[in-house]
């Protein structure tokens, strides 16, 4: 049989200069016990358990019938001195490894119990023969000395004595004023790790327990040392990390009291004592840590929950959904204006608009607070409370088809920033499961082939779960606003096919047609030319210095999204790129006669993407995608003139991003 290099160690080491004695039997506890001193000493190995064994004085009845001494090896100690307490350094007592009855190697058999001569019930299970294992002690079963009332075995490690833990569940979401703790969590998984590494990677635990119908877990058996407790029960738990990803090979986050404040909510550990709770208090995960001790139980309490209260219904989902929905209105205005102001849609305004100037002249900069507020507008109002909705859906009760709408419409809304960003940042942090309000600390910005792909997967599942149409106009996402992101960014990536499979879907529609002349769409949400005018385009009112003129008497409300104009557009700027000419005609014409343009003909692409450009311009002025729009097209140093560079195809990360995260690496020349 194949042995170990560990176990063969073992075997030679205690095997080195020990012999048996088949010779007389001494009699009573003293003589026995220098006997057995008296042969361990010939064994080198045992030199430092036999200082205790010497220290201590057998009786008449503990020898009687015969004993089993296991005795563990030189490397169980360390330093400590010899004590006439009959103790050794691990606090148990010599008579914990010494045995009634004179054992056999056979007598070791897996499941037995033994008996030591201070009441302790010790259990055997076979590793490999000659090696077995007694309450975690590796035993030697080649005698190392022996006699008719007395056998010597010699073992790696000190005697491990399992004692059994008590873990009480408490699902603290259940509070109330008579309920400091919440409710006792029935079937709650408890497990122990070595270390949180262990848990960060996925590790199995040490030891599990599952609780009973009074919260309680009872693991027996849990050698002696320091664990990492995680407890949860669904999506409950008292894990509160706030990123998904490891930092330095853990995963970090609050560590909560086993207290609840008057109101419910956890209390967080103020980690660095400064009176405030923040993200220099995120701690490693898990963080409530155990000591276990040899023959002593031990009773602890956890408390289970979220990282934040989760609302109580899925219309709670829903109005929180909406509030997101609500708060892009800067994220989008800003968008809007950094596009036309650094195109040819719009220039510098001294008054109101005068703090995006620089973009004017491309004196642009990573400190511009326009940047910096997009950025926090689009992770912090926008994906992280999206990741919100989307957590919140796992542990609300609800009717499944409108879970499924609102988790579609998180997805999409989600892609639909991603998509704005990498337009104008290019690469950036992709994170999908943080609801933090911050990134985790080594962030990188993840490549944007990556981006669009993902944003690809989802926005196809958004399309088919989302609805046509919805009772309330043109506010919520619909299956053809997400098809027509799926178009407009296979356009960015320039894949004409796939903006002609999009394209096409909704144009065979007949869902929307173009509104007669004029500009109804820019004060209704609900016009049939209207895809997706959401509530945070409805920026007319806060923007109306840049919107000013514009449009002639025409004031400006809503600056929807998508419009049908838009598919037209996108559809005719892929068949002129696939030389379907015919058929770009035929959409640049419906757009053209609609505003009095005059109709174009063409054969060609160079004539073709003047007649998309022209028409563009008159239908899409000011409203986002301008600038966006030149670099796809390749003229943005001939439209807009020396100031522009081909750096400035990208804007800078904003220098507060750069700053607080150090993976997040700066675009070139900023």
């Amino acid at each position: 049989m194949k042995r170990t290099p560990l176990f063969i160690s073992f075997i030679l080491m205690l095997s080195a200069c020990s012999k048996s004695d088949k010779g007389g039997n001494p009699s009573g506890g003293t003589g026995l016990t220098a006997t057995i001193s008296t042969q361990m000493a010939k064994t080198d190995s045992l030199s430092s358990f036999n200082k205790y064994f010497k220290a201590n004085t057998l009786s008449d009845a503990d020898i009687s019938g015969g004993i089993t001494v296991l005795a563990p090896s030189n490397n169980a100690f360390g330093n400590a001195s010899v004590s006439g307490s009959g103790q050794l350094p691990d606090a148990s007592v010599l008579k914990d490894y010494i045995v009634k009855g004179v054992l056999k190697p056979s007598d070791f058999t897996k499941g037995k119990t033994l008996t030591t001569l201070s009441g302790k019930t010790l259990t055997v299970s076979v590793v490999v023969d000659p090696i077995i294992l007694v309450n975690g002690m590796i035993i030697n079963t080649s005698a190392i000395s022996s006699a008719d009332n007395y056998v010597v075995y010699g073992a790696a490690q000190l005697l491990n004595a399992p004692a059994p833990i008590f873990i009480t569940v408490w699902d603290a979401t259940k509070w109330s004023s008579a309920k400091p703790k919440g409710e006792p969590s029935v079937g709650a998984t408890v497990k122990l790790y070595k270390t949180q590494a262990a848990f960060a990677d996925n590790q199995s635990p040490d030891y599990t327990g599952t609780t009973d119908k009074d919260g309680v877990a009872q693991i027996n058996g849990v050698n002696p040392g320091a664990y990492y407790v995680s407890a949860g029960n669904g999506i409950y738990s008292n894990i509160f990390s706030v990123y998904t990803e490891k930092v330095k090979g853990v995963l970090v986050g609050y560590a909560a009291d086993t207290v609840l404040d008057n109101a419910g909510n956890f209390i967080w550990k103020d980690i660095n004592s400064d009176g405030k709770i923040d993200k220099n208090d995120q701690t490693a995960q898990p963080a409530l840590s155990i000591q276990t001790e040899k023959d002593k139980p031990l009773e602890i309490s956890v408390l289970i929950g979220s990282f934040y209260k989760l609302p109580s219904s899925i219309n709670d989902v829903q109005t929180k959904l909406d509030n997101v929905y609500m708060g892009l209105s800067t994220f989008y205005q800003n968008l809007v204006i950094m596009d036309g102001t650094l195109s040819d849609d719009a220039g510098c305004n001294a008054g109101s608009g005068s703090s995006y100037c620089p973009l004017d002249v491309f004196n642009i900069t990573a400190n511009m607070p326009v940047f910096n507020t997009i950025w926090n507008d689009a992770y912090f109002k926008g994906i992280h409370k999206l990741n919100e909705v989307v957590y919140d859906l796992g542990a609300i009760a609800g009717q499944a088809s409108q879970s499924a709408d609102i988790a579609a419409q998180a997805a999409a809304l989600r892609d639909y920033i991603y998509l704005e960003l990498l337009t104008y940042f290019g690469d950036v942090p992709v994170s999908n499961n943080d609801m933090s309000a911050d990134f985790y600390p080594d962030i990188l910005r993840t490549q944007a082939g990556q981006v669009f792909t993902a944003i690809e997967a989802d926005l196809v599942n958004a399309a088919n779960a989302l609805p046509a149409t919805r009772a309330d106009g043109k506010l919520a996402l619909t299956s053809y606003a997400a098809k027509a992101l799926l178009a407009k960014a296979a356009l960015q990536q320039k894949d004409y096919n796939k903006v002609l499979t999009y394209t096409s879907q909704i144009m065979s529609s007949s869902a929307f047609t173009l509104a007669p002349a004029g500009y109804s769409w820019l004060t209704s949400q609900n016009t049939n030319e209207t895809i997706w005018a959401p509530t945070f385009s409805n920026i007319g009112t806060p923007a109306s210095w840049y919107f000013a003129g514009a449009y002639g008497a025409t004031t400006l409300q809503w600056c929807p999204v998508l419009r049908y104009v838009d598919v037209l557009l996108m559809d005719a700027e892929a068949k002129i790129a696939l030389a379907n000419y015919p058929g770009a005609v035929q959409d640049l014409n419906l757009l053209r006669l609609r505003n009095s343009q005059g109709t174009v003909s063409f054969n060609n692409a160079t004539d073709g993407m003047t007649a998309l450009q022209d028409t563009w311009k008159v239908e899409k002025s000011r409203q986002g995608d301008r600038y966006a729009s030149l670099l796809r097209w390749g003229n943005a140093q001939q439209v807009l003139g020396a100031n522009w560079h081909p750096f400035n195809n990208l804007m800078p990360i904003p220098q507060t991003f750069i700053a607080a995260y150090i993976g997040l690496k700066q675009n070139p020349a900023y």
